[in-house]
């Protein structure tokens, strides 16, 4: 503890003499108190870090972080223009649904600036931005500028695909009319779950020649449909598109609608 006694009379018969011994008692007793608080400040650091450094993800958290990105789960938001859709992430995997659509999008994690956090699809295109803060920004059609979201209580689940029986059939009817010409689509025999995804690919190639009316009707007669180790889409005249689809990667395992038509639309002209 610092005490400084106030002296009202020299008992020293030389003034001068005495104020430099008082000056030297208070000088020293500063210098004590300030090993204190470093002394002080180094046991709070050395409490702070630990805990810090040994948060449940196993990295290091800022202490004035915003709410953090979340990670494993099911969200649902929501944009002011009435627009839903539901997240969710299980490990590596991305998962992304519109309230009012039946296709799921895989998304890939792009780290973006300010540790920012880009989620995009198969051919590049953003859907969701996550800011550093928990701010999530929704990017449609109607919205390509960004569009700010807000949660909501309870998001619509994201369950896998179910097995439907007869699709093959009922798919190339249902293109055929939509087109306006006939398209036969063929889906590889296998046994589930791999036939489940088989079908979900089948279901988004359908769906992407409908987006891509005119030049599907003028392209595309047949639409294979088969079992292979890296999803992909590729076209071969007359006719013929062949899908290749992994099961064991989910809905990344095939393409999106997105790719079908991308690909469409590289072949006008060819």
């Amino acid at each position: 503890m610092l005490k400084i006694w106030a002296v009202t009379e020299w008992s020293d018969p030389c003034p001068i003499t005495a104020l430099i011994f008082m000056q030297k008692g208070i000088m020293k007793a500063l210098s004590n108190l300030r090993v204190g608080l470093l002394a002080g400040l180094l046991a709070f650091g050395s409490s702070v870090v630990p805990a810090m450094a040994q948060n449940e993800d196993g990295d290091m958290l800022s202490l004035f972080a915003g709410d953090p990105i979340f990670r494993d789960g099911l969200k649902g938001f929501r944009s002011l223009d009435g627009q839903g859709f539901s997240l969710m992430r299980r490990g590596n995997e991305t998962l992304f649904r519109f309230d009012d659509a039946l296709e799921v999008w895989a998304l890939e994690s792009v780290p973006g600036p300010r540790g920012d956090e880009f989620l995009k699809n198969d051919v590049g295109r953003v859907f969701v931005r996550l800011t550093d803060l928990g701010g999530v920004i929704l990017y449609d059609s109607k919205n390509p500028g960004g569009l700010p979201v807000d949660p909501v209580d309870s998001a619509q689940p994201i369950n896998d695909p179910s097995f439907e029986a007869g699709l093959e059939s009922n798919l190339t009817i249902y293109t055929s009319v939509r087109l306006g010409t006939p398209v036969s689509i063929r889906i590889e025999e296998a046994n589930e779950p791999s036939s489940i995804w088989l079908q979900d690919a089948a279901r988004v190639v359908s769906e992407g020649l409908i987006r891509s009316e005119k030049i599907a009707r003028e392209k595309v007669e047949i639409v294979q449909v088969k079992l292979g180790n890296v999803p992909d889409i590729t076209f071969e005249k007359p006719g013929t598109l062949t899908v290749l689809v992994n099961p064991a990667d989910g809905y990344s395992g095939r393409p999106s609608t997105d790719r079908v038509v991308y690909l469409l639309k590289n072949l006008v002209g060819s």
